[in-house]
């Protein structure tokens, strides 16, 4: 598997006007089955807006998991696309995951929003009631703060999000981001340093 890291950089204010949608977003997070029940998914009892607006930039970071032939053909059957699917995508958000807290541990005024939702724990304790126990680590995505991943990933990073159907795609793609109080200079060549 090849792997591309995309990097794109935006003011939080066009973000937020582009690509900001909760309503539209929030029904598609009540059909999931995860609303409700993970700390990093809707409902949230925080101001959104206000949430995001701490920030005055954010960096878009587009990972493009490219597959061979081989690894498509032999991930023929619906069983073996679902498992093959969910092991690399999971994988892949890990490794994304440790990267963007490191990110946060060098530009300290900043905070990562992670591709999809948490995988730290096999159970999260929202479902009973209490609260994270991995507070420092859990951060939440475009996509439960009501971002448009899909335009995002279209027009920032120029990468048609695909999807499995009855065979793999060529490629998958996550999409996270590091919100930031202030620009980072050479963004670029930083988060390649980062990512690569």
């Amino acid at each position: 598997m090849k792997t591309i890291h995309t990097f794109n950089e935006i003011r939080i204010r066009d973000l937020l006007d582009n690509y900001w949608d909760r309503g539209k977003f929030l029904e598609l997070c009540k059909n999931c089955g995860n609303y409700g029940k993970l700390w990093s998914c809707p409902p949230y009892d925080f101001n959104i807006y206000d949430h995001i607006m701490q920030y005055n930039y954010v960096y878009i970071i587009g990972t493009k998991m490219i597959f061979s032939d081989k690894t498509i053909e032999s991930n023929s059957s619906e069983n073996a696309i679902r498992e093959f699917t969910k092991s690399t995508l999971e994988k892949m958000r890990n490794i994304l995951g440790e990267k963007l807290l490191a990110l946060e541990d060098e530009i300290k005024q900043g905070k990562s929003l992670y591709a999809g939702s948490c995988l730290l724990c096999e159970n999260c304790n929202r479902e009973d009631g209490e609260n994270c126990c991995n507070v420092d680590m859990m951060r939440y995505s475009l996509e439960s703060l009501g971002f448009d991943v899909s335009k995002i990933a279209g027009n920032l990073l120029d990468i048609e999000l695909k999807w499995a159907s009855d065979r793999l795609p060529e490629y998958y793609t996550l999409v996270s981001a590091f919100l930031s109080k202030e620009r980072i200079k050479d963004y670029e060549s930083t988060l390649a340093t980062m990512f690569d």
